[in-house]
């Protein structure tokens, strides 16, 4: 048997002695239908019927029974390790088949391939209607050797960018008192919805005015909006000829504090609608927090995050397949957990690794 304290819920385990957690992390991630050999080539998934190494014990309870020693003696035999770089990481490009790479903390903005594939599609068709994302991302992904950044930046020490699956849009492309300017790249709208926000782009270049107002909306994801109406009025969303067709359901921005959180309407032209088109392909919005109008982090209108299938898996029946952990998410682009348990103000508890992410 290996070496190792049989306990549970050891604090600060930065060397991985636990050995109740390491079999506890064995039976999940042997569920697994994916495969690698020892030295790092991928194999095709496990079929649980004929390879003897898939364990159907639903939850992981840590204890080197027999089924779990014939599982991990098959894993032997086989020659089989922990699958680690399962996606690569891809550069994100802007437009999004040029070779100019959007920048992020430390290097190009980056995304998990089945990530990088959701962004793709959406960012070409929104490239397509004349939209934009600004010039450069932010924590794409956020990198992890700087440690946990919840106690400085206010940001969560679990975020998907952590797992190569989420994206921070440029802040810069809205401005906080509603106005448009394409030149300087400042073309987003960001509209409340709910307790969300649904982010517009002025498109460039502008279509043609439609003749018939009934056409302003032809296109659900290219609109011509606000027709008649007039932009920063008071009230907002004041008609300019009461004789004159005019926008039914103005856009309007949500301001910042500077703007005494006022909403204003948008200029009269066409937008891009970036948040419908990113999460027909997958990349989805997340609500704010409930203190957005005293935090600016709280705000996450730039936040669009792609939330992966689970991996093919042997489920027990009568179980529910089991959840990636934090830490499972970091290994599947080659993040060993033990980089994250001792790097400083890391993730050294078992609780930091096997929490879900977010």
């Amino acid at each position: 048997m290996p070496n190792g304290k049989y306990v549970s819920n050891v604090k600060n385990d930065k060397q991985l002695t636990d050995l109740a957690y390491l079999v506890r992390k064995f039976q999940r991630q042997s569920q697994w239908l994916w495969r690698m050999k020892a030295d790092g080539t991928h194999l095709p998934d496990a079929d649980p019927v004929k390879d003897g190494g898939t364990i159907s014990k639903n939850p992981p309870d840590g204890i080197m029974d027999q089924q779990t020693a014939l599982v991990l003696r098959a894993w032997v035999e086989q020659g089989l390790h922990m699958v680690l770089n399962k996606f690569e990481l891809k550069e994100l490009h802007w437009p999004p088949d040029s070779t100019a790479t959007i920048p992020s903390e430390g290097g190009p903005a980056r995304l998990r391939q089945d990530a990088y594939d959701a962004w793709l599609a959406a960012a070409r068709l929104i490239h397509q209607k004349g939209g934009f994302l600004g010039k450069t991302f932010a924590s794409s992904p956020r990198g992890y050797k700087a440690g946990k950044l919840s106690k400085s930046k206010g940001n969560s020490a679990y975020s998907w960018h952590y797992a190569a699956l989420g994206i921070d849009l440029d802040e810069g492309a809205s401005s906080y008192d509603g106005t448009i300017n394409p030149k300087r790249g400042v073309r987003f709208v960001v509209e409340e919805e709910g307790n969300m926000f649904r982010l517009w782009c002025y498109a460039e270049p502008q279509p043609p005015v439609p003749v018939d107002p009934a056409d302003d909306k032809k296109d659900p994801h290219l609109q011509y909006r606000n027709r008649n109406i007039a932009t920063k009025s008071s009230p907002p969303g004041r008609k300019i000829k009461n004789t004159e067709t005019s926008e039914p359901t103005p856009l309007f921005h949500q301001c910042g504090s500077k703007a005494g959180f006022a909403k204003v309407a948008a200029p009269a032209a066409w937008y891009v609608d970036v948040s419908s088109l990113m999460e027909m392909k997958g990349m989805m919005r997340i609500a704010r927090h409930k203190d957005w109008q005293v935090n600016p982090k709280a705000w996450e209108w730039w936040h669009y995050e792609y939330r992966p299938k689970a991996p093919p898996m042997m489920v027990p029946p009568g179980t529910l397949p089991l959840q990636l952990t934090f830490g499972d998410y970091l290994q599947l682009y080659g993040v060993h957990e033990y980089k994250l348990r001792t790097i400083a103000d890391g993730w050294p508890d078992h609780s930091d690794i096997e929490r879900r992410p977010g």
